[in-house]
């Protein structure tokens, strides 16, 4: 079945280069497949890799595909196929918006897995491309590198639930590599309003290491990783990151002062908020602040009864 797909994609791709370069398109759902399988894939998840941009340029329908690879095939094509298609009206960041947000709640591991693999493959390219005419590869993507490096780096995000597959260490690796340190922003889906109720207030004031340490291992990250400068943070979100490094500067300094009891919750809901950029950047935290942060993570997850969604 891997062989018929392998000649159904050199057949739907003939004489078709990839953007603004020689290299047959071919070679990228072939490259696909072998990404798949070195991750050890089933067959089925390995054929729809291959042959998905087949039906997105309209070589095969669906139809076939079931009819020629079998249901679970046309089953995962189908949905990479719909949940990237262009809607009418939709300009390219609201389309892969909608695909991140599918990507990080609905889709399932296959539909993962072919993304994490046609955007590897496709990264490869531009890092190598990049190398060769350097700023002039961005004019080559009619949405610009702007658009492609929220795209890529928001990626990071959504397919975080694959994150102990080899091809998911890679593609983090050349993200980073082509478009910089991913920033906080990134890893922020709430506001502090949607997360009250989500931690027990009363609970947490109990813990001694919540009272005298938050505000400074908050206030650490957030000057490293220049949180309080991204400009894409919602709005009450980057007050509560401006008025936390405050303090956490001032108590740096020596001043005795006393913490506002909303400043110092408002802190606790930073770190909640931030979890999975925290997570991300765990090497460096252990390494600068001393703390096995995802330890510490779990413990108070237990015993203060988090309930996180």
């Amino acid at each position: 079945m891997i062989t018929l797909a392998i000649e159904t994609a050199l057949k739907a791709h003939e004489n078709k280069k990839r953007v603004g370069t020689d290299i047959p398109y071919a070679v990228h759902p072939i490259e696909v497949g072998v990404i798949l399988a070195k991750n050890k894939m089933d067959d089925d998840t390995v054929v729809a890799g291959i042959i998905h941009d087949a039906v997105e340029q309209e070589y095969l329908s669906l139809e076939e595909v079931e009819e020629i690879f079998g249901f679970k095939v046309k089953r995962i094509v189908e949905k990479v196929y719909i949940a990237d298609k262009y809607k009418k009206g939709e300009d390219y960041k609201v389309r892969k918006k909608r695909t991140l947000d599918y990507l990080r709640e609905e889709a399932s591991p296959e539909f993962k897995f072919v993304t994490c693999a046609d955007r590897l493959s496709n990264i490869k390219m531009m890092e190598d491309e990049y190398k060769t005419v350097g700023e002039k590869l961005w004019e080559r993507y009619e949405e610009g590198y702007a658009n492609r490096k929220w795209y890529y780096q928001s990626l990071i995000v959504s397919l975080s639930q694959i994150s102990n597959y080899d091809m998911y260490d890679e593609f983090v690796k050349r993200v980073q590599r082509l478009f910089g340190e991913i920033p906080a922003s990134i890893f922020i889906n709430h506001d502090l309003s949607t997360i009250k109720d989500k931690f027990d207030e009363d609970v947490a004031r109990q813990s001694k290491w919540l009272t005298e340490h938050m505000i400074g291992f908050v206030g650490k990250i957030i000057e490293h990783f220049n949180i309080n400068k991204d400009e894409n943070i919602k709005d009450d979100v980057k007050k509560a990151v401006i008025k936390t490094l405050e303090i956490y500067k001032k108590q740096e300094s020596g001043d005795n002062i006393e913490v506002e009891y909303e400043d110092w919750v408002n802190c606790v809901k930073l770190f909640y908020i931030l979890r999975q950029f925290l997570r991300f950047n765990n090497a460096w935290i252990k390494e600068n602040i001393g703390i096995n942060y995802l330890a510490w993570y779990k413990l108070y997850d237990v015993e203060f009864r988090m309930s996180i969604k």
